[in-house]
Order: C-alpha cells, then structure tokens, then sequence
C-alpha cells in the first residue's frame, strides 16, 4: 500500500530521490524485522477468539498468510469490480466498453497485456526502490509459516491486487450491474449484493448557507496526498469545474474536494459555488439534480440506489471501469478527470439534465439493486458456502 514516487519530478531531484529510496529501504527492513512480533500478536487473537470466520480487507490479505494453518474459512471483501480475467471484459482500469465489434475481443486481450507489463514493470520498480515487491513479501512470510505460496498464489496483473486460491472473494456488486461475463470465469469469487447503509449517522451541515437555485453535488473521494500527480489533477479539475460554474449562474454547486486544495490557485470563487472538505454526502445527494464524481464505488452505488443523476469524471484505480459500466447501461455520461475543460463539463452537464430518458433507466437499476439490497440470499448462500470450505 505504498505510495507512488512521482519519478517525473524525483529524476530531476536526485538528491531527493536518494532519500527517497534510501527511507523506503529503511522502513521495508524495519517492517521485515516486525512481521515475527506482528504475525505471533495476529495468531495470540485468533487463538483467544476463535472466530468461525475471517473477513479480509483486500489490502490485508497478507495476515491470511499466518492464519492458514489455523484452518479458519476466509474470505476477502472487496468493493471493486470483480478484476477476474474474462475474454469479454476489460480490466476495470481501463475505459473500454465491451459493445460488440470485430475487434473487441483483440481490444480486450491487449488491455490485459498491458496490464501485465504495467504490473512487472511495477514490480520491477518497488524491488528498485524499496528493496522489495508484493510477491517477495508474501514469499517471505510464506517462509516463515510453511504457506504452500506455489499452489496459492493467484494475484491478478492489477496493481494493488492480492489474491489466494483458498480465499473467497466477495463482491460488493450484485451481476446486472456487470459486463456480461462467462460463469465459468468467475473464479472463486461470489456477487453478494450492493451492501449500502444509508442510514449511516453523518455529520452536521449547515443548509441554509446554500443559496437558492438548482443544486450540484461535487463529490471527490479520493486519498489525495500533497504535491502528488493525483493531487494536481484533482486542483486542475476543480479549476475547470469554478470556471464552469460562473457560465451557469442558475445553479449552485456544493463541492467536496478532500484535504490539501491549493485555494489560492483558484482565484475569485463565484457566489454560487461552496467549497467544502468534506460534506454529508447521503443527505446532499437527496436534495441534488446532479451529483458529479469521480466514479468510486461506494458514492456511484448510493447515487444509484437514491435514484440520483450522475456525472463521471474517473481518474484513476477501478473509477475508469466503473464509468464504463454506467455507460453501458447509459447511467451516466463521463470524461477522464485529467482532460476535463470548463466548457466540457458544463456541456456534460447540460446533456445529463437535458436526458429525458435518464431517470427511469436509473430507477430500472435502482429496482434490481433494491432487489439485492434487500434480499439477503446471495449473502447467506455465500457464507454457508465458506464454512463448508474448510
């Protein structure tokens, strides 16, 4: 889960860069030398408590490396789409909507080569940097508790990604909202439905400092680190998004940009437009026409189960394939977050408000989403099915 080195920048500070790889080093050798103290303190909880089951957070995959032994069922819980390699869907890195066309199936085959060389080649760059790599950590710990890592190991060429065979994945998605798929290529991984709280207790907000008119909801829910590319992204869009605004006095935008926006590249900030770091996203999304984001998964399921108008403008991680899901079921337009200009995006949303159509495919995916949301039988048929696993 380590962050990026923007080597762009870094390459033309060496020094810094120096410091760089020499930290990363230092912090990969002090986690080496911690894993004995970590796993011993993870196998004293499991033998205090028992459980008849382990739920995973993807990017703590690595903990079921001690736990195997202890032949407890698992399972990781995960809230992208379901990254599984299939002949007829893109990675969900990638914009590519798999309509049919002669060239589709080659189109997707290449997009899943490129994703292996981006892997190898990011493989490559944390052994440089750090000394190590997702793989040689998980040979490590394997070393150290007998895990049989040869038959177990089935990570995908995705970044971020950790898979094992003995682990079932569950997908926080219900299967009409995916690209059509073959069964057979699901793997060990299991749809358990949306699994949406919106009942969840949000923070307090002041909507009577909303002035009047037809309200937009900006949400962007990224991690954004200072001084990152991610981070100058996001300001350069939002730059675009103000810029938009002052064309559309007739509304009012409310945005959540997240921490570390450089205000002061912003300029003059019109009337109708209200910055915010964070903002009550279930309740603005009720009072919105429109909610734009970048496309993550948990703020696209609410907007659809609210039956709310969406706009993309994905960035990067599984946002692109998710964008490409909502065109294809024609939810939502979308433009990549980089190339996004003032007059794009009021264009963009003039287009969604103008859809007379849009509404009730929303509400016709809402319907099939409420059906999965509120019938338990995928999630109860997936957690008999991993404790009969072990």
């Amino acid at each position: 889960g380590r962050r990026p080195v923007d080597l762009a920048m870094k390459l033309k500070r060496p020094r810094e860069l120096l410091q760089v790889v020499k930290r990363g080093r230092r912090e990969y050798q002090a986690l080496l030398e911690s894993l004995p103290a970590r796993c011993d303190a993870f196998e004293s909880i499991l033998c205090g408590l028992g459980p008849a089951l382990l739920v995973f957070d993807p990017f703590l995959l690595y903990f079921y490396i001690p736990s195997y032994r202890h032949n407890i069922p698992s399972v990781a819980l995960s809230t992208k789409s379901l990254a599984t390699q299939d002949v007829q869907v893109p990675p969900y890195t990638q914009m590519t909507i798999p309509n049919r066309g002669p060239l589709l199936s080659l189109i997707i085959a290449v997009e899943w080569q490129l994703e292996r060389v981006k892997y190898c080649a990011w493989q490559l760059y944390e052994r440089v940097i750090f000394g190590s790599s997702p793989f040689h950590l998980a040979k490590r710990l394997s070393a150290l508790h007998y895990f049989p890592l040869a038959q177990e190991w089935m990570t995908r060429p995705i970044l971020t990604d950790l898979r094992f065979a003995s682990v079932t994945e569950w997908v926080l998605y219900w299967p009409e909202f995916d690209f059509p798929r073959s069964p057979q290529k699901m793997g060990n991984a299991l749809y358990v439905g949306p699994c949406v709280h919106l009942d969840r207790v949000e923070d307090e907000f002041d909507w009577a400092a909303i002035p009047a008119g037809r309200l937009i909801v900006c949400v962007l829910t990224s991690v954004f680190h200072p001084g990152s590319r991610a981070a100058r992204r996001r300001d350069r869009f939002v730059h675009e998004l103000i810029k938009c605004m002052r064309s559309l006095p007739d509304f009012v935008l409310v945005l959540s940009a997240g921490r570390g926006l450089e205000l002061a590249s912003l300029g003059e900030i019109p009337s109708n437009v209200l910055l915010y770091e964070t903002i009550p996203a279930i309740r603005a999304m009720k009072r919105a026409e429109l909610l734009i984001t970048q496309g993550g998964g948990n703020i696209v399921k609410e907007a659809i189960l609210q039956g709310v108008r969406l706009l993309t403008f994905p960035a990067a991680a599984d946002q692109p394939g998710l964008s490409a899901r909502l065109m294809y079921h024609k939810l939502s337009l979308r433009f990549p977050l980089e190339r996004a200009t003032s007059s794009t995006i009021r264009g963009l949303i003039l287009d969604t408000l103008n859809d007379a159509g849009l509404p009730a495919r929303i509400l016709a995916m809402r319907g099939l989403m409420k059906k999965h949301q509120q019938d338990s039988t995928a999630l109860q048929a997936a957690l008999d099915r991993a404790l009969r696993t072990k």
